[in-house]
């Protein structure tokens, strides 16, 4: 199988994104599959079909955000089946409208959230009722209860840019369970 990532140019910032997609892709060649990245936008142009020959499926990554518009679109334009993975953004200020949004879910084979406060925050904003999967990442909940916690021993957070990610609800969250917290900033993306 070979699945054709659309998404935006690499070299415009840092993010789990772009680390989500590496590890992914290099579990997934493991089972045989082939996942090619494109950088989904080519300023407004999106990628031209023929380069699209050949692929079983397009996987969009994000689904509110203004170069969405282009992976979607080279994704139709191919006539590929899709998936996103949604990373949805509460905010209505990235280049984009709810009905677009809506518009595109409902091109997409599944939408896949990575929680059920995910999913539940994508159908209130956007009106969607369509099918979605969750696919749980490791720091979820549903990973780890209560016992989890009481043997671990530290928690530690990355990110590339200071105030870059929520790390204060996680701070807040070890100093009520007694847990010792450290977050790591500044490392350079390639690194992380």
């Amino acid at each position: 199988m070979r699945v054709a990532i659309l998404s935006r140019e690499r070299s415009t910032h840092p993010g789990g994104d772009l680390i989500h997609i590496d590890a992914v892709t290099k579990e997934l060649a493991k089972l045989g599959v082939e996942r090619v990245y494109f950088d989904g936008c080519r300023g407004g142009q999106g990628v031209p079909p023929q380069e699209l020959e050949g692929f079983d499926l397009a996987h969009i990554y994000h689904i509110n955000v203004s170069w969405v518009r282009e992976c979607v679109q080279s994704g139709l334009r191919a006539g590929l089946p899709m998936v996103a993975t949604c990373i949805h953004y509460p905010s209505d200020a990235l280049g984009v409208t709810r009905d677009e949004v809506n518009e595109w879910l409902w091109s997409m084979v599944y939408p896949i959230c990575y929680s059920k406060k995910e999913e539940k925050r994508i159908r209130e904003w956007h009106n969607y009722r369509g099918a979605m999967e969750i696919v749980y990442p490791g720091v979820d909940p549903v990973f780890f209860g209560r016992g989890y916690v009481e043997e671990r021993h530290w928690v530690l957070t990355v990110e590339a840019r200071e105030g870059a990610k929520n790390t204060k609800l996680v701070e807040e969250a070890c100093a009520k369970l007694g847990l010792p917290y450290q977050k790591v900033t500044g490392i350079p993306h390639a690194e992380l």
